[in-house]
């Protein structure tokens, strides 16, 4: 599982032009990914909680996106480990 940068801005268009709500399950395969890279927990319970506001989600989602995007640029610039423009998990 991984998210690249291309894959991270289709996600966000979908989540712009159709909703949190439609995009449930790729919110949480994200939401699990980000979470074992330690973004903010809250962030990633209010992004997929359906119970939430729209705007809210996607604001939430804007965060975790903005986090993940900065830790891609790290990973460009040789960080923690010199991994390559993409995060995922085995």
């Amino acid at each position: 599982m991984e998210y690249r940068r291309d894959e991270m801005d289709g996600l966000a268009h979908r989540v712009a032009e159709l909703g949190p709500d439609a995009v449930g399950p790729e919110l949480a395969e994200l939401a699990w990914l980000a979470a074992i890279e330690g973004v903010e927990p809250f962030l990633l319970a209010v992004m997929c909680d359906p119970r939430e506001p729209e705007v809210v989600r996607q604001r939430a989602f804007a965060r975790v996106a903005a986090e993940w995007a900065a830790r891609l640029d790290a990973a460009d610039r040789g960080g923690r480990d010199g991994a390559p423009a993409r995060l995922s998990v085995p």
